[in-house]
């Protein structure tokens, strides 16, 4: 092998000594065909490679120099011909690495050969989100000036950015300054992230970037307690109704002016609307306030609207259904209906005037002759039994001989062709 290797070297030497000779020559010429120039710094340098769920703790620096060589023809050129870079890509998060820097030109013909620094030492760290809570500040009071409860839309934010800085937030914050004036303030502003010694924290981004505030200010400033009043719009179900409405709180204390407050005899709920419910609802709703008007304390109201029939009484008339009757025996009876008076709701009591309602007669074990017999109506599904009217009727059982009887049992008693329903 050793031998083989010393004859690949040796093997037509003159000609490889010549060659790298050429190639040096060419190389030569080439260096002393062009200028060999420098752009000073600095010359930023920029990141790439970079994920959104990463970022880059420290600045970078800038390039001090870069040297380059062009053909003479191109002139010098300046910082702007030229890119420099670091990939990003492959760097570990949460810990310092070096990385090299690449420089490119925008020029055609121009080679790089040299840049100052070559490399730059950089940390990642990864990108979170974190909810924040909005704390808006105010200036002092002027005199005889009240102030009344603030809202802030949205009271939370997400602060976006390098975990490490995250972190460091305690709360995001902004100032509104009262004036004497004493006009209500109802303005946009523009929060920022704060530590807990109330140093802000740059790096982060905030998300949304404004919040809305609305804070009202009295100069003759009275609370009252006052119901809330739900406010329903719609309906229920076809043969329902609302049997109920119960807020939670449903007394809220308001605040405001003496004046505004005068009229005032209840706070009204944000309309609810019904759309043909048939059982209890339960929602969540806001207070329609007047201008000028707050509630402390209170944002939302639980409201339970309960959903019952619609009901009422109604007389239908009866039939009978004979129970008990032995062969032999022929069963007349007084009547050949009865009135039932039923409570329910109005479409159970309009499905129950659909088909003939009946009432059983039970002459089980009755004798021949004269006998008086409960009534039982049979009362629908929904329905409750309010009278029965009569609530007995008479039964004459007669013994028959066989040959008047052909069939040994007792011919069954009529219910009516058709109830009908009185109010």
């Amino acid at each position: 092998m050793l031998t083989r290797a010393v004859r690949f070297v040796v093997h037509n030497w003159p000609l490889k000594i010549a060659a790298i000779g050429l190639a040096t020559l060419l190389y030569a010429g080439f260096v002393v065909s062009r200028d060999q120039l420098e752009v000073p710094g600095p010359i930023p340098i920029v990141p790439v490679g970079l994920s959104e769920d990463r970022t880059l703790l420290n600045e970078l620096p800038t390039l001090t120099r870069i040297g380059y060589v062009a053909p003479s023809e191109l002139g010098r050129l300046n910082a702007s011909d030229f890119t420099a870079t670091v990939d990003l890509s492959n760097v570990p998060v949460g810990r310092e690495v070096s990385v090299p820097v690449s420089v490119t030109s925008s020029v055609g013909g121009v080679f790089v050969v040299d840049v100052q620094p070559r490399t730059v030492r950089v940390t990642l760290d990864q990108v979170i989100n974190r909810p924040v809570q909005v704390r808006i500040e105010t200036t002092p009071l002027p005199p005889g000036v009240q102030q009344g409860e603030m809202t802030v839309d949205p009271p939370v934010v997400d602060v976006r950015g390098a975990s490490t800085v995250v972190q460091k937030v305690d709360v995001v914050t902004a100032t509104i300054s009262i004036e004497p004036s004493a006009i209500d303030i109802d303005r946009v502003v523009e929060p920022i992230a704060v530590d807990a010694q109330g140093q802000t924290v740059g790096g982060v981004e905030l998300d949304p970037k404004s919040v809305h505030v609305e804070l009202p200010l009295f100069t003759n400033l009275e609370s009252r307690g006052l119901p809330v009043r739900v406010v329903i719009t719609g309906s229920p179900g076809p043969g329902y109704r609302v049997a109920g409405i119960d807020p939670v709180p449903s007394i809220v204390s308001v605040q405001g002016d003496a004046d505004d407050l005068v009229a005032l005899q209840a706070v009204d709920t944000e309309p609810i609307r019904l759309s043909g419910e048939t059982a209890t609802v339960t929602t969540i709703t806001r207070l329609s306030l007047p201008p000028n008007v707050t509630v402390p304390n209170v944002d939302t109201v639980s409201v339970t609207i309960r959903i019952a029939p619609v009901t009422e009484t109604r007389t239908f008339s009866a039939g009978f259904t004979l129970v008990g009757g032995e062969p032999g025996f022929t069963y007349d009876l007084s009547t050949s209906h009865v009135l039932e008076t039923l409570f329910g709701g109005v479409n159970d009591l309009d499905a129950a005037g659909v088909d003939p309602l009946l009432a059983t007669v039970d002459v089980t074990g009755l004798g021949a002759g004269l006998h008086t017999v409960t009534v039982t109506p049979d009362v629908p599904p929904g329905l409750t039994l309010v009278d029965t009217s009569p609530p007995t009727i008479s039964v004459r059982v007669t013994a028959v001989a066989p040959s008047e009887s052909p069939s040994g049992s007792a011919p069954p008693a009529s219910a009516s062709a058709s109830p009908t329903a009185s109010p």
